[in-house]
């Protein structure tokens, strides 16, 4: 019989794990406080080192544009859910108002513009006009703080990547100038 994988498992060396998981502490307190700076000295100092750590570098960015995937989702879902709850209590269907292609200006939709889209569609009274305003104010402070996080998380991301790219560019030149010793042909009888 196979025995279970273990739950820690990881397909990086201890050392970068151990990094990994400290970059990861970084990005969540990053993204409590809104600023990257923890992170990006942090970063600053992995690509300090001789060389630099590129399999760590390799593993955050993918960390990172996974965290990016459930963010947008996340902020997705804000937008959907609030769909669905005006859909199942009003009957009006706010997609056309606020289409997935703009989710990231979702935030900044004034309450007023929504209930001037639902009035010619809708009669709404006034202690449902209140509840469609909080409900959707609630929804866009929400979506705010998620589309800030999307924001800074972009940034991070592309920092690393821009650094991934480089140092892989640094390398590849690096290759090119160095002298070419051309090997003997082992087994050729002239």
């Amino acid at each position: 019989m196979l025995e279970p994988q273990e739950q820690d498992y990881s397909p990086y060396e201890p050392e970068v794990e151990d990094l990994r998981q400290v970059a990861l502490v970084l990005l969540d307190h990053c993204l409590t406080d809104g600023v990257p700076d923890d992170l990006l000295d942090f970063i600053d100092d992995q690509l300090a080192q001789q060389p630099p750590n590129l399999p760590l570098l390799h593993a955050l960015a993918g960390d990172i544009h996974h965290r990016l995937i459930g963010l947008r989702a996340d902020l997705f879902n804000v937008r959907d859910q609030f769909l669905r709850q005006v859909l199942t209590e009003f009957k009006v269907d706010l997609s056309p108002f606020v289409p997935p292609q703009a989710l990231h200006e979702y935030h900044a939709v004034p309450s007023s513009a929504l209930i001037d889209f639902i009035r010619p569609q809708r009669r709404l009274t006034l202690a449902e006009r209140k509840m469609l305003r909080q409900a959707f104010e609630a929804s866009t402070r929400l979506a705010h703080q998620l589309n800030e996080d999307v924001l800074l998380t972009e940034d991070v991301l592309l920092y690393v990547v821009d650094w991934l790219d480089g140092l892989s560019i640094s390398a590849v030149r690096q290759g090119w100038f160095e002298p070419m010793i051309p090997r003997p042909i082992i087994g050729f009888i002239h």
